[in-house]
């Protein structure tokens, strides 16, 4: 039924979001907002919460409350604006010849591009923790040096602190005594 709906009002038909597919999720998510008018409709008619044993009509009551709530396209909004700032980041990584110093960019960059969302303060503020905490986890030495040696960001929007590190760990990467040679191998590869 809502499929036949969606198909006269010329919108895309739900696909069933796969469990890793970030871009199918979106997808849904975006036919969904589509067509919350077509579901509104359809959960308000006479006969929706009619069904023939109770486990239906709990579940058609869920569907219901679900679709009638006052906070349904906020949640939706929020879900696409979050889950297109992390597909198109993740897009980035899909080739096999991405460098290292990109994985630092997109921890920077981020941030800036969930404060374009639609999400509230405190919401904002736990993303924002959420990438942090990730940086950590991900990010060591080696993608700092690489984002720093990189010629299109050369430690771009990195912090003191961090940068500061990076370079102590680039000079002594062979040891104190070895600084100078460390610096001419970098040179080199560059």
């Amino acid at each position: 039924m809502l499929r036949q709906k969606l198909k006269e009002k010329k919108l895309r038909a739900p696909v069933l979001p796969a469990a890793t597919k970030w871009g199918s999720l979106l997808a849904w998510l975006d036919t969904v907002l589509a067509a919350e008018s077509i579901l509104f409709s359809m959960v308000s008619a006479r006969k929706f919460l009619q069904a023939k044993n109770k486990s239906q009509r709990q579940k058609r009551k869920m569907v219901y409350t679900l679709v009638t709530g006052s906070d349904l396209i906020s949640m939706l909004k929020k879900g696409t604006s979050l889950l297109r700032v992390v597909a198109n980041q993740l897009a980035k990584y899909e080739k096999d010849n991405t460098p290292i110093s990109e994985v630092y960019k997109t921890f920077l960059d981020l941030p800036k591009e969930f404060d374009a969302t639609f999400l509230t303060p405190r919401e904002l503020k736990i993303m924002k923790d959420i990438v942090d905490e990730r940086f950590g986890f991900v990010c060591g030495d080696a993608y700092g040096l690489a984002y720093l040696l990189d010629p299109r960001f050369c430690g771009e929007g990195m912090d003191v602190a961090t940068r500061t590190s990076v370079e102590s760990f680039r000079s002594t990467w062979f040891g104190e005594d070895q600084a100078d040679r460390v610096l001419l191998q970098l040179s080199a590869f560059h």
